[in-house]
């Protein structure tokens, strides 16, 4: 990886009062962890998105699609996020988070309500899945993240994980609300809800939404220092993880498809919705201590951890179906809950804030939102094609033991040095030396 051009990641100021602890950093910071948490909830990356499960059966029912063409929602939605998410991050990067969510809820609450005009086309739906997948980076972890990021160092693992809790309680309480939406008003009624419930985000974000763009009279996280996108693109550690983030999506279509599973097992509609709820509390679960955690383990190594329990989790679905569901669905979710928490603070951790949200949208949104886009499609296809779920759980379990290998060989690098890792100011110049003498992530 280049050096020669990169922004020292230290933030070092002479007689700079010490690093300010986690809990100076969420009495100072409480109000953008709280409007990010219901930025995810109610942005692409939660409401919408993990409750797209329970339109599967009156789609099909109304116009006769098969599970896999309905499933390819994801596909289209991800293309788009994967077309404009590196965009939508440069744009963050260069002109703060603040501007591009204020005009990106909007947009994605218009495309949303756009999904209720569709007729029996089914591009159409698909038209209106890239519609959302376009506009929808700048409502969710991308951007909101970047924010807490450069407010949190010594509590960080913490703030994001309380960050995506937002969207631990889409899932939570999305689906069964919802499928209530479409048993008494019809599912074009649910996506217009959907549309409003997206609005509800935009004051909170105009009056509260802010990230740190100075140090102030401490020693703290600069957003402007780490790597550019062109040097990480340099090091092993950008394209390792990308490739993880690729199969970890891979695996979405076992999540995708559980209403539709269990449904086929018996469950009425409204049951299935109800089990599906349980993703969102144990990823809400997930994503608190699995934050907490990274604070205080390394954290691709925990990640890799949380991935090999979702693969036993998938197997158990795909080997014994229902008889190990409700286990395995609560494994699941604490693995959905994990994913953005170890990777967004993994991010963060080798390659600094400078290009955050650029690097972020790289790996999860486009390269991660291509497997997320190709999974759930090669899912139904292979439910369809042997007309059970079996080889289709087995399958995405094998992809988050890929998953997981990766992470170990990324948990073998260094982190970038920290403000933390620093004693006094006279350490800056070691340390910086260090830094370049170090190989290439």
């Amino acid at each position: 990886m280049k050096k020669s051009t990169m922004v020292e990641p230290l933030g070092i100021i002479s007689g700079a009062l010490p690093m300010p602890s986690a809990t100076e950093e969420f009495r100072r910071s409480w109000r953008v962890v709280l409007v990010t948490m219901v930025g995810t909830c109610l942005g692409v990356t939660g409401l919408s998105w993990y409750s797209y499960g329970v339109f599967f059966h009156p789609l099909s029912r109304e116009f006769g699609w098969s599970q896999s063409a309905i499933s390819a929602w994801f596909t289209f939605a991800g293309v788009g996020q994967m077309v404009i998410a590196p965009f939508t991050g440069r744009l963050a990067d260069r002109f703060g988070v603040r501007p591009v969510v204020l005009v990106s809820i909007p947009l994605f609450a218009l495309a949303l309500a756009s999904v209720s005009l569709i007729g029996n086309s089914l591009w159409m739906l698909y038209l209106a899945a890239l519609a959302v997948g376009c506009v929808g980076p700048g409502t969710g972890v991308l951007t909101y993240s970047r924010a807490v990021n450069s407010w949190f160092d010594a509590g960080r693992g913490t703030a994001l994980g309380l960050m995506a809790s937002g969207i631990g309680f889409a899932t939570i309480f999305g689906p069964r609300l919802l499928q209530s939406i479409i048993s008494a008003w019809g599912w074009r009624a649910a996506f217009l809800f959907l549309a409003v419930t997206a609005l509800v985000a935009l004051p909170m974000m105009f009056l509260f939404l802010n990230e740190r763009r100075e140090t102030g009279g401490r020693i703290s996280p600069v957003p402007g220092t780490g790597y550019t996108l062109r040097e990480a693109r340099g090091g092993a550690v950008l394209w390792i993880m990308g490739m993880a983030c690729f199969l970890y999506g891979l695996c979405g279509g076992g999540w995708v498809h559980l209403v539709p599973f269990l449904s086929s097992n018996g469950m009425s509609p409204v049951e299935a919705a109800t089990y599906a709820g349980m993703l969102g509390i144990t990823s809400l679960l997930g994503r608190i201590v699995t934050g907490f955690i990274i604070d205080r383990l390394h954290a691709p190594f925990v990640c890799a951890a949380v991935f090999l329990a979702e693969a036993v989790a998938f197997a158990a679905l795909g080997l014994f179906q229902m008889h190990y569901a409700l286990g395995a669905i609560a494994v699941i979710g604490f693995a959905l809950g994990s994913e953005i928490n170890c990777i967004g603070y993994c991010i963060a951790r080798y390659f600094g804030l400078k290009s955050y949200s650029e690097i972020f949208g790289l790996l999860v949104v486009t390269i991660g939102g291509l497997g997320g886009a190709l999974g759930p499609v090669a899912f139904g296809f292979l439910r369809d094609v042997t007309d059970a779920y079996g080889t289709s759980y087995l399958t995405s379990a094998g992809f988050a033991v890929g998953a997981a290998a990766l992470f170990v060989v990324v948990g073998r690098q260094p982190f970038l040095p920290t403000v933390s890792s620093i004693e006094n100011p006279s350490d800056s110049a070691r340390t910086a030396e260090k830094t370049r003498s170090c190989p290439s992530p």
